[in-house]
């Protein structure tokens, strides 16, 4: 099944808009697990 372009590009902006609202809490959910790592290890 193949895609048309402009139908791909549309889901990857959606897609980039819904990570850039959440992108503080993921670059702090990884700070926070990397951090955790290196404690346990």
């Amino acid at each position: 099944m193949v895609l048309p372009i402009y139908f791909v590009s549309i889901l990857l902006v959606a897609k980039m808009k819904i990570i850039h609202q959440h992108l503080n809490w993921s670059f702090l959910a990884l700070y926070l697990v990397g951090s955790g790592v290196e404690q346990i290890s």
